[in-house]
């Protein structure tokens, strides 16, 4: 899965507070992701408050070899896919 996966470096970060000058009111998108239960996929929602646009994407993680690195492969789905997909149960964060 070379060529069709991208890698990703995982950082967690806890912060008190929202650096200056951003605030709860400041533009930003919305996560929505759903691990599917027993499997590496997730499917995640992403909205854009401003335009209440909608995004979704079935993603694959998985290990690619150092610690926090991760590879991950997507497929942008249109909404009946996503329906489809919308019924399997996991952990929605």
């Amino acid at each position: 899965m070379d060529k069709t996966a991208r890698t990703e470096l995982y950082r967690l970060f806890l912060i008190e507070r929202l650096p200056e000058p951003l605030t709860p009111m400041s533009a930003h998108i919305q996560l929505f992701d759903n691990y599917i239960e027993n499997t590496r996929l997730r499917l995640r929602n992403i909205r854009v408050p401003e335009t209440k646009e909608w995004r979704h994407v079935l993603q694959q993680r998985f290990p690619a070899g150092e610690a926090g690195c991760w590879k991950i492969a997507e497929i942008f789905l249109n909404e009946p896919e996503y329906l489809a997909f919308e019924r399997f149960e996991g952990r929605e964060i």
